[in-house]
């Protein structure tokens, strides 16, 4: 994970402890400019780099929740 991604998920988690909502935690990163990772695979079509959605920010929060 690179610094930039850190940020990202650090500001996401702050925003789940200080809002405890994902829709209004959507709505805050949008306002942000929060974006998803950017992904070059092998055949160099970047992917990613886009507004994150709710169900990407479910999916975080759970995958990092359940390590802990």
């Amino acid at each position: 994970m690179n610094k930039k991604e850190a940020r990202t998920v650090r500001a996401l988690f702050r925003l789940y402890l200080e809002l405890g909502n994902v829709r209004l935690m959507k709505e805050e990163a949008d306002r942000r400019g929060l974006r998803s990772k950017t992904r070059i695979p092998d055949n160099d079509n970047p992917s990613g780099d886009r507004p994150l959605s709710r169900g990407h920010i479910y999916k975080l929060l759970n995958s990092t929740l359940a390590v802990t």
